[in-house]
């Protein structure tokens, strides 16, 4: 095993994603040896920068979320999800988005996911703008970041993450509070 699971019979590279999936499919369970190791190899593998990076998505905001999640379900990495979180921080557009090439609808759901679960008061404001961002999306098509033989976008499943991060920020009282100050009137909403 050398710390990770494969996500297929001799792959040559190991998904952190993959990885990160396994370690919450292990949580669910119980803490254990084999979830300690995992959980090791994730925050191995993270960047100096903070973040992750996989082959399935173009974008680190997507292996960032993912392993930063699993981390947190495991009660692991508080060191790893520290540096991840002061990532995402630092990379937060002046628009409230975050992307790799320009801020997407996509990415952004990733972040404000992570910040709202952080827990962090300083994180709450950054999570807010952020979701005004997602509201304000206009109805078009999202950049095409999943890998596969070409670029691809599953729509259904970016528009449920950013659904999902708008659930979960709201639940947080002092995001929902900002956001309440700084979400567009409905008649200004393009999403």
């Amino acid at each position: 095993m050398d710390g990770h699971f494969c996500t297929y019979p001799d792959e040559r590279t190991p998904s952190v994603t993959t990885n990160a999936h396994v370690l919450q499919a292990l949580c669910a369970h119980g803490p254990s040896e084999v979830a300690g190791r995992v959980a090791a190899w994730i925050g191995d593998q993270q960047h100096p920068d903070g973040s992750w990076t996989d082959k399935w998505h173009a974008s680190p905001y997507y292996a960032t979320a993912r392993c930063f999640l699993a981390l947190a379900g495991s009660g692991r990495g508080a060191t790893a999800r520290a540096r991840a979180l002061r990532w995402i921080a630092a990379t937060q557009r002046p628009d409230g988005s975050w992307g790799r090439w320009q801020g997407t609808f996509e990415e952004t759901a990733y972040a404000v996911q992570v910040l709202a679960r952080a827990g962090e008061p300083w994180a709450d404001e950054a999570a807010a703008r952020g979701c005004v961002f997602l509201l304000s999306w206009p109805d078009t098509a999202h950049p095409p970041l999943w890998h596969d033989k070409d670029l691809y976008t599953p729509g259904r499943i970016v528009r449920a993450e950013g659904i999902a991060a708008l659930h979960l920020a709201r639940r947080r009282p002092r995001v929902a509070a900002l956001l309440a100050r700084l979400e567009p009137a409905p008649a200004e909403r393009t999403a």
